[in-house]
């Protein structure tokens, strides 16, 4: 199991109307990813400039409320990374429909997801300096032909 801890998720991580990212069908996953898996994001590792975005926080709170969710409205970043599970709740509670947000920014932008990350310190870190802007460098394991990867993100403000 790569995708039990603070994980990097391959852009075939989900799929719908049968197809996962770039149009790719969805029977290209069966057995093992063929298209689209983490194997060719850990080849290269991630840098990127970064925005923390603490939607508790900035909605003036500790935490959010249990199923409250954040949206494409929310964002503006090419990785999502988050300290839930899932990013979001399974099912949206207006819609009923699944994995919205992971559709959205996986199968449709090409966008990749870091999930269970521990940003309680560093989310306090940013709002004591005012500071949320910083380097971010990832470097997930090659894991062939894998949805997925553990991975350990680093921070530089």
């Amino acid at each position: 199991m790569t995708e039990g801890s603070t994980q990097y998720d391959g852009l075939a991580h989900v799929r719908y109307d049968g197809e996962i990212w770039s149009g790719y069908d969805a029977r290209t996953t069966i057995g093992g990813l063929d298209e689209a898996g983490v194997e060719p994001i850990a080849q290269r590792g991630v840098v990127s400039r970064a925005v923390l975005l603490d939607m508790a926080r900035f909605r003036g709170r500790d935490t959010l409320d249990e199923g409250e969710t954040s949206t494409h409205e929310d964002l503006k970043v090419p990785n999502l990374a988050t300290d839930t599970i899932a990013d979001e709740v399974t099912f949206d509670p207006d819609t009923g429909v699944a994995l919205v947000l992971h559709n959205a920014l996986m199968r449709d932008l090409g966008v990749t997801l870091t999930e269970i990350a521990d940003l309680e310190q560093f989310a306090a870190d940013c709002a004591e300096d005012g500071r949320y802007a910083f380097l971010h460098v990832a470097a997930p394991l090659e894991v062939a032909r894998g949805s997925g990867s553990p991975v350990n993100s680093v921070v530089i403000e």
